[in-house]
Formats: C-alpha cells, sequence, structure tokens
C-alpha cells in the first residue's frame, strides 16, 4: 500500500460516539479528501444511516448515503468524496468478520468509486480498528491523527 493515512480529531470524535454498547449496531460512510500525492485525510464519518440492525449487523440505508455524499462533495467544492465504511461492533478490540471483509470487496468490485481503495472502520468499546482493501489485499492500517 503506497498511501499514508489522517483523520481528522473531529472525526475520530464523532466515531467514539458510535460505541454500542448494549444496543444494536449501527452504520455508516466515511468521506476523505486528498491531500498532496498519496495522503488521503478522513475528514468526516456521516451519523449512522441505518435501515435494519441487530447486536450483530447492520444494512446501511443507501439512499441517505448516497444524498450526504452528493451534499458533502458540493459544499466542500468537490474536493470530500467516499471512502469507505464504518460501523460498530459489540467488543473491546474490533476486527473485521468474514462478511464485514466480504462487503468491503464486494464494494470495491461493484461501486463506482474515485480512489484505489476502500476503508473499514469498525468502532470498538475502547478501540477503533482501521482497515483498507486495494483490490488485491485487506490490510490494518493506523491513520494519523490531525487537527
Amino acid at each position: 500500500m503506497k498511501h499514508i493515512f489522517e483523520i481528522k480529531r473531529d472525526t475520530l470524535d464523532d466515531l467514539k460516539k458510535y460505541a454500542q454498547g448494549n444496543e444494536n449496531e449501527v452504520c455508516g460512510i466515511l468521506l476523505c479528501s486528498k491531500v498532496g500525492d498519496i495522503c488521503f485525510r478522513i475528514n468526516k464519518a456521516s451519523p449512522p444511516f441505518v435501515l435494519e440492525n441487530s447486536s450483530y449487523g447492520c444494512i446501511r440505508d443507501v439512499k441517505k448515503s448516497n444524498a450526504y455524499i452528493e451534499t458533502e462533495f458540493e459544499q466542500s467544492n468537490h474536493t470530500r468524496i467516499y471512502c469507505g465504511e464504518w460501523h460498530s461492533h459489540p467488543e473491546e478490540f474490533p476486527r473485521p468478520s468474514e462478511l464485514d471483509r466480504q462487503s468491503i470487496v464486494s464494494i470495491f468490485e461493484e461501486e463506482e468509486i474515485a480512489i484505489p481503495f476502500v476503508l473499514m472502520v469498525i468502532v470498538g468499546l475502547n478501540e477503533i480498528y482501521y482497515g483498507v482493501y486495494d483490490g488485491d489485499k485487506f490490510m490494518e492500517i493506523f491513520p494519523i491523527e490531525v487537527e
């Protein structure tokens, strides 16, 4: 992977609010901007856009998500774009399930995306997991926190 990832502190704070606790999973989308040649900054996490959910699953509302992407793209002067998905897990130190990985691969292969990867963020009770799929492999990443 030849990319560097950053995450804005306020975006990280927003994600932490969605820790699951004893409730059902929630899910949403991530937006980022390209900063330099190889750096992408995660600068927006949508609020939860839930169509259906349970303790161990969440189906995202695509219609609301797409409207959010379009609005943010316009409001950011066409710099903020879709870069991935976030969801919660009912565990302290979350790790992606096989279904989580399959859904990210499916997005990469079937959707029109403007970047060469799809991010997956899992909000756990004590930790947040960050992963990226680039069409070849899935790997954990550690974004740099920025203002």
